[in-house]
């Protein structure tokens, strides 16, 4: 929460108004509740992350920079956990523009589907 609320194009827009005021529920500024940003961090969270992860950015992306992916990402590898990220130049906050990302996008959550949601019995 610390990075995402001082890193963003839309500093002063967005990431500040979703924790102070709005979907992250933190009630105030970095500086007003600092404890509040702390606790809400995902970075100093991931050693309880169990799930593997699949993390998809997009360069383009106005709401959440892609060095966000980057710190979960390498606290995840630091910690040995099973995570994947992928970055689209051409990515926005959705699925990316190009053409040959959008279907590498598609194939890579099918396989990522593939690999840990499938049961035994239906990979057979």
């Amino acid at each position: 929460m610390v990075s995402f609320y001082t890193d963003s194009p839309r500093l002063g827009v967005r990431n500040t108004h979703a924790p102070e005021r709005s979907q992250d529920r933190i009630g105030g500024t970095l500086w007003e509740y600092p404890e509040r940003y702390l606790e809400h961090s995902a970075v100093l969270q991931a050693d309880r992350i169990r799930t593997p992860l699949l993390n998809i950015t997009g360069d383009q992306d106005p709401n959440v920079p892609s060095s966000q992916s980057r710190e979960i990402y390498y606290a995840l590898r630091r910690l040995g956990r099973e995570v994947e990220w992928v970055r689209y130049v051409n990515g926005g906050h959705r699925p990316p523009n190009s053409a040959s990302e959008a279907v590498d996008f598609e194939n890579r959550i099918l396989a990522w589907y593939e690999k840990y949601l499938k049961t035994e019995e239906k990979k057979k």
